[in-house]
């Protein structure tokens, strides 16, 4: 029936703070994302929150970031929480130096 869907909409809002001190960088990032979709009490919503530092040590190059991911569906159940995800990642990269030619 026509009655049945409603009107979906996807609402996402970031805030981020970032800090660089010389060869050193932090940045923190927030993010809510919120989804109504087109089917009545089928709504989700997703906070993400990343954290990455970076940093120079001589020749080589060190960066490192982490991730978690809370979502929740309203299809499930009102505050139930489908599951959370955290990554973290590392990576260092020697610094090459271009030859002479």
């Amino acid at each position: 029936t026509s009655g049945f869907f409603q009107t979906g909409l996807t609402a996402t809002n970031t805030a981020i703070i970032s800090a660089n001190s010389g060869h050193t960088g932090v940045r923190f990032t927030y993010t809510d994302m919120r989804n109504k979709d087109i089917v009545p009490q089928s709504n989700m919503s997703r906070d993400i929150f990343n954290l990455r530092t970076n940093t120079s040590l001589g020749k080589v190059d060190v960066d490192f970031s982490a991730n978690y991911t809370r979502p929740t569906c309203a299809a499930i159940s009102r505050r139930s929480q489908i599951s959370s995800t955290v990554t973290a990642s590392t990576a260092a990269t020697p610094l090459t130096w271009p030859t002479p030619i």
